[in-house]
């Protein structure tokens, strides 16, 4: 909240006297000439606040796509985009500024765990452009306390990985190696050029951080490459490490439908109780992996702690004060029976 005028208290909120003009003090900073005149400052104030009513949250949305947006990785893009749609819908026809954190609230009320927060931090974004525009003084999403989210759990065992594993065509099964293996991300394995194939090993660039990593070859990974190398199931392969029953790159819809089908196939055949995400075997991609920061691209041990390191952690027991012996028959007088 800005401070209390000491002066010129007759005029509007954000005009001030700066020598022979007045000025309108924009949301970022700026300060805007309206004249000479206090009358004809005030006609230009009036046109400068009927600009910035006139505004719909859907005029914001629109905006918000052609300028910000485009500057997101692309699988972000696609994520925001019906987030973005179903905002329009339920506050495209709103003024911005008419948005309360109740209205906040109860939109986000609508959806499960997660996906909540990731709308409302949609939402600030589009007000966030508001406020740079000068068409709201401030973003009622900083006044909505976020849903409490906990990290994924879901912990693979080396039974279960090869349970599926045997269960899945060639396709998926050098999926699974390579995302054991390398800890990537299912975007990054499935676009992973074979220009990618180095002789130091594979150079990949992980598009979430942006970093580039030379996963150094060990005789089990050079296995998985050559054989997802030498499957090719049509006549023209693409130039991918990874290709469908087609011969053709993966797309994200068509890998996740397969593995999906593959996870109630396993469930229908009893060699798996709890279906799994691909993703899960990124997470445990660390249980085996020297240094597991390093080979997820993470800056931030913390990070790969919270998020991915989920198998138990392997333990010496107490050195105790009894001696061996006396655990073997020897219960004592009066021991429990």
């Amino acid at each position: 909240m800005g401070r209390k005028r000491t002066k010129d208290k007759h005029l509007p909120p954000r005009v001030y006297k700066r020598g022979p003009s007045w000025y309108f003090v924009h949301a970022d900073g700026r300060w805007i000439n309206l004249g000479h005149s206090l009358p004809q400052a005030m006609l230009e104030y009036a046109r400068i606040m009927d600009d910035r009513h006139a505004a719909t949250t859907g005029d914001l949305i629109d905006a918000y796509t052609r300028e910000h947006l485009p500057m997101l990785k692309l699988t972000t893009q696609r994520d925001y985009a019906p987030m973005l749609a179903s905002l329009r819908k339920s506050f495209g026809h709103m003024p911005p500024e008419s948005i309360t954190p109740r209205d906040i609230y109860q939109y986000r009320s609508h959806f499960r765990g997660p996906r909540g927060n990731r709308h409302v931090a949609v939402l600030s974004g589009v007000l966030s452009l508001g406020v740079q525009k000068g068409l709201i003084d401030r973003n009622p999403c900083h006044e909505v306390k976020r849903l409490k989210e906990h990290p994924r759990d879901r912990y693979v065992t080396d039974a279960e990985f090869q349970a599926v594993r045997n269960v899945a065509g060639r396709p998926l099964q050098s999926a699974m190696d390579l995302a054991l293996l390398t800890g990537l991300r299912r975007g990054d394995l499935i676009s992973l050029p074979l220009s990618a194939i180095q002789e130091d090993g594979l150079d990949v660039g992980t598009s979430k951080t942006g970093r580039r990593l030379i996963i150094l070859w060990t005789p089990r990974l050079r296995a998985a490459v050559s054989a997802a190398q030498d499957y090719n199931p049509g006549k023209i392969r693409a130039m991918r490490v990874l290709v469908n029953t087609h011969g053709r790159p993966w797309t994200g819809g068509g890998f996740d439908a397969a593995w999906q089908r593959l996870q109630r196939k396993c469930i229908d055949k009893k060699v798996l109780k709890e279906k799994f995400q691909f993703r899960d075997i990124r997470s445990k991609a660390t249980e085996h992996a020297p240094d597991a920061t390093e080979l997820l691209g993470h800056t931030s041990p913390a990070v790969t702690n919270r998020h991915y390191l989920r198998h138990p952690k392997r333990v010496a027991p107490s050195a105790g004060i009894l001696e061996k012996s006396d655990f073997i028959g020897n219960s004592g007088e009066g021991g429990d029976a």
